[in-house]
């Protein structure tokens, strides 16, 4: 993993001038709340996950412009799975990012209560088959009103774990929604001693509390 040099504390950067990771394919931050100053992640391929983080670096990566690899990318334009959950500070996502994420083939929204709208900008992503918001009040209302126009297209909607529209596709990719699953599954394992004689209970509980919901 190769990233340029950081920032210094209290310096202004424009997005291009802002550090970022230069081989990154994979990316997931979790529980990190006071984490708002990392590269920049442009390059992505696989997967992104951000959970309990703040969005900051997330805005400022789909703001970027084109950055050069072996050739010129449009920031996150491979990327194609993308989940953001818990992320308290995001308040909207960048009209000229979205437009970036054409190879997108997930997108899932959790826990977002300040995030409001989705953008005009979503009807560029002709070719996302999956789209899946949970617990995200201001957002699955305008999801199914204001919104609609930009979001009617994709052939899956999620909203509050019911279905919204389902054109019957058959290629969505579900490896992130359920990677997400265990790992909320092994963090709520984790605070229980390994001699628990319950850990069995405890998880077929926590399976159907967090993983039943994203399948």
């Amino acid at each position: 993993m190769e990233e340029e040099e950081v920032v210094k504390e209290g310096e202004e950067a424009t997005e291009e001038d802002w550090p970022h990771f230069l081989r990154l394919s994979y990316l997931s931050i979790r529980c990190c709340p006071k984490l708002t100053r990392i590269p920049l992640f442009p390059t992505l391929e696989g997967g992104l996950l951000l959970e309990k983080t703040s969005g900051q670096a997330l805005v400022r990566t789909m703001k970027m412009k084109a950055v050069v690899r072996t050739a010129l990318v449009a920031p996150l334009s491979k990327l194609k799975e993308m989940i953001i959950a818990g992320i308290d500070d995001l308040e909207s996502l960048p009209e000229e990012g979205i437009c970036n994420l054409t190879s997108l083939q997930e997108f899932v929204i959790w826990e977002c209560p300040r995030l409001a709208s989705l953008p005009p900008a979503m009807r560029h992503l002709t070719s996302l088959p999956s789209l899946r918001v949970n617990d995200c009040e201001k957002l699955t209302e305008r999801c199914k009103e204001e919104d609609w126009p930009n979001i009617s297209h994709i052939p899956y909607i999620l909203l509050n774990y019911k279905e919204l529209q389902n054109l019957g596709t058959e290629v969505f990719l579900f490896s992130s929604a359920i990677y997400y699953a265990i790992q909320s599954l092994l963090t709520k394992l984790s605070f229980f001693p390994p001699s628990c004689m319950d850990r069995r209970a405890t998880m077929i509980e926590a399976a159907r509390c967090y993983a039943l919901p994203l399948l």
